[in-house]
This record gives structure tokens, C-alpha cells and sequence, in this order.
């Protein structure tokens, strides 16, 4: 039968030539509208590496002046009131920025011996009375355990710090244990107590972090108190909206101590929402999505118009197989092997620029300042590696292909194959 179908379309040459190139081309943009869908549905939903669910920040502020130990007495104060609520579950004070979904970061180099050079890596921050709350309540996990870290005691939580997997990675190219390793700042040396799993920024890509713990400051000065967050991590149970409401409404304005109080409070998937809105990041891959979804249904209906046109023209070739006792199945399976073996043939020629243009520019789809899809074939991530993010994108987009040339063939072969033979034989 395939024999038979390869002589029909070499005799329809001319015509399929046409289409031939008609489908390259298609096969082509359809493909590059289609690698943005397949990076913005992988960033969105990956595994975000913390926790976001039921989790807030409530803003420090901080005036005039008073002694240290007054304004260490003043926010152990606010936090055990916070802690009061019947809904939290702990509380603990960070600095701003400093925490998943933190609307800026913070870009600091560090070394090993491992590494040799300096290397950047995201800062977040915490204070050492509040280091293990600060683990709760962002949960971050250990990339051997998949258990939130626990801080061990015998070393001063101010002189360790959390990697994550890619920043191991980095200061620890040998692949080597960094656990009880030492990695350094331009005046700190830090011990490595765990590696975390890898953590997404707001952008949804995964970053190089590290995280460390100062103690409080040493004097009140108004601006760095005005620096510092309260992150809350509510019982599994609570309510976000009822807490949020209660919060604003009878606690906020109690909450305060001395020349320090709360002054707003923010969700955790608030402050994502914000920041990918302010950035402009949540309408660049919303409009990317709308007009890749639009040019895919565009190509559906030329693929589907072109094959449905192509089969139209052999209306009587459809009559005069149901007259010598064909069944609808089988011309629709001749039909549509025809339509898919030219289907095949286009998107493998259109897949030759494609992967010369991809590897050229060695990134994929969407690279912007925010979101870094540069090629990178020794991450441990598909979405970062060539050949699955390109095979997995070439799938999707045959899948695609092959399903449209399918219903342009069903519905012309259905329409003509349900008539009587000796009306399909007139219309020609």
C-alpha cells in the first residue's frame, strides 16, 4: 500500500510540491511558537524549591534612637506577639530581599579552594537568633534528605552558611562534599552546614544561592532596622484571608515596641505576583503565550485547509474508491498516510535551520534579562539542555502537525466517502 501511495504522489508532484513547501515553512514558525509554550508551563510549574503557601512578610519600621539591647528587647517582643495568633505556626526576622519571592537580591562574591576564582552568588540573609525559624518557615530542603535543614548548635549559626545545589556546583566544581568545607567573602569565612535544593526567583529560573545568618546590630541605627522583614509561616489548618484580615484589623497597630512596629503585611504569592507584574515579566509571558497560541491555531487551520484542499481536489478518486467497494476506513487511511508522509518529510527539513539557529545562538525561546534560557548541557535540568528541551519541543510541535493533517483528512474524506459514489462522481 505504501508503494502505491509514494507513486500516487510522485505523479501529483507538482501539486505536492507546493504544499511541501507550504508545510516546511509552517512546520518551522510552528515549531518556534511552540518552544514558548513548552519553557513558560515548565518555569510555572517546576518545583519552586520553597515554600509559598501560606507564608507572609510583615515590613519593620524603625525611628528616632535607643540603646541595643533595648531594640533586641523590642523585636523579641513584636515577634512573640505575632507569634501569639493562634494561626502561626513561627516567626522570624530577616533581612529584606532576603527571602524567596523578596522583590530585589542581593549579588555577592565568594570562593573556595576548590574554586579558586570569586564567584557571584544571590545573598539572602537572616540574623543567628532566628536562623532556624528562618529555615521553617522559607522551607528549603536538603538535596540528600528532602528535610528542612536543622542548625547544629555546636558552631555559631553566624558562621555557617546554606549552598544551594547550583551554587555547590560552582565553588565546588569536583563534585566533592561541601558540608564542613569553608568558602570565603572579601572579610568572612564561612563553614558550608548543607546544601538545599536548587530555589527559582520570581522570574521562574533557578539561581545560584547562598544563605548566611549576622548577628543583630550592634547599635540601634533606624535605617538598618527599617531593612528588616518579619516572615510568618502560618499551621497547615489556618485561613491566609481570615489571618490577613484579623492581622490588619486588631493586631498591626498593637504590635510595637519601643521605637519599632509593624507597618504592612504581604503574602508571600503577593509579593510574587507583584514583582512579575512591576517587572513587566508576568505580561511578557502572558502576551508570549496569547501570540504563540495564536499563530499555533493559525497554522492548525492552514495545515487543516491546505490537507482538506489537497483531498477536496480528489473528491472523485473518493467516489470511484467507494463505487470498486473500499471501506471509510481504509481510503481515510490512505489519505491520511499520503498527508502524513508529506507532513514528515516538511517538518524534518524545517528541523535542520531550526537546530543550526538554536545552537548558534545557543539559547532557546524567551531569553531576556530575567529569563536565562542560555544552552547549558551539563545542567541538571532539561529545560537548560539541548537535545531534551529541543526533543521534548519537536515532539510536541509533530504531535501537533500530524493531529491537524489528521482532521483535514477526516473531514474531507468523511464528507465525500458518506456520499453515494455516482453523486461524487458528478461533482468532478
Amino acid at each position: 500500500m505504501t508503494g502505491k501511495i509514494l507513486k500516487q504522489m510522485w505523479h501529483q508532484r507538482k501539486i505536492n510540491g507546493w504544499i511541501f513547501l507550504e508545510l516546511i515553512i509552517i512546520s518551522f514558525f510552528l515549531w518556534k511558537a511552540m518552544d514558548p509554550i513548552y519553557t513558560i508551563t515548565t518555569l510555572d510549574n517546576m518545583d519552586k524549591g520553597y515554600n509559598k503557601e501560606n507564608a507572609f512578610a510583615a515590613e519593620m519600621e524603625a525611628r528616632g534612637t535607643m540603646e541595643h539591647e533595648e531594640s533586641i528587647e523590642d523585636i523579641t517582643k513584636i515577634v512573640d506577639g505575632i507569634k501569639l495568633n493562634h494561626m502561626v505556626e513561627d516567626a522570624s526576622v530577616t533581612k529584606k530581599f532576603s527571602y524567596p519571592v523578596s522583590t530585589s537580591t542581593t549579588m555577592v562574591s565568594y570562593r573556595s579552594e576548590e574554586s579558586g576564582d570569586w564567584i557571584f552568588l544571590t545573598l539572602y540573609s537572616g540574623y543567628s537568633p532566628y536562623a532556624q525559624p528562618y529555615l521553617n518557615i522559607t522551607g528549603y530542603t536538603d538535596a540528600n534528605t528532602g528535610k528542612t535543614p536543622v542548625i547544629n548548635r555546636e558552631i555559631p549559626a553566624e558562621n555557617i552558611c546554606y549552598l544551594s545545589s547550583m551554587a555547590a556546583a560552582q565553588l565546588f566544581p569536583d563534585k566533592s562534599n561541601p558540608v564542613g568545607k569553608k568558602v570565603w567573602t572579601r572579610r568572612d569565612t564561612l563553614t558550608v552546614a548543607g546544601v538545599i535544593n536548587d530555589v527559582t526567583a520570581y522570574y521562574g529560573t533557578y539561581t545560584s544561592l547562598i544563605i548566611n545568618f549576622e548577628p543583630l546590630p550592634e547599635s540601634f541605627i533606624p535605617a538598618l532596622y527599617n531593612h528588616m522583614d518579619i516572615i510568618i509561616k502560618l499551621k497547615d489548618n489556618a485561613d491566609p484571608d481570615k489571618f490577613r484580615k484579623h492581622f490588619m484589623e486588631n493586631e498591626m497597630q498593637n504590635l510595637r515596641s519601643g521605637n519599632c512596629r509593624i507597618a504592612g503585611i504581604k503574602s508571600f504569592d503577593e509579593i510574587y505576583t507583584d514583582v512579575r507584574t512591576e517587572i513587566g515579566i508576568a505580561g511578557q509571558t502572558k502576551l508570549q503565550y496569547m501570540l504563540s497560541l495564536f499563530f499555533i491555531a493559525c497554522a492548525f487551520l492552514g495545515i487543516a485547509g491546505t490537507i482538506w484542499m489537497k483531498c477536496n481536489r480528489r473528491r472523485s478518486e473518493i467516489g470511484l474508491l467507494r463505487a470498486m467497494g473500499s471501506t471509510k476506513a481504509g481510503i481515510l487511511k490512505m489519505f491520511f498516510t499520503e498527508s502524513a508522509i508529506l507532513v514528515t518529510l516538511s517538518y524534518m527539513v524545517a528541523l535542520i535551520p531550526l537546530a543550526a539557529i538554536t545552537l548558534n545562538s545557543n539559547e532557546f525561546m524567551l531569553s531576556s534579562d530575567y529569563l536565562n534560557l542560555t544552552i547549558d548541557n551539563t545542567s541538571p535540568y532539561l529545560y537548560k539542555r539541548f537535545l531534551p528541551h529541543f526533543g521534548i519541543v519537536t515532539i510536541l510541535t509533530y504531535a501537533t502537525l500530524v493531529g491537524t493533517a489528521f482532521l483535514g483528512t477526516y473531514i474531507t474524506v468523511h464528507k465525500y466517502s458518506t456520499q453515494q459514489p455516482s453523486q461524487a462522481l458528478r461533482e468532478e
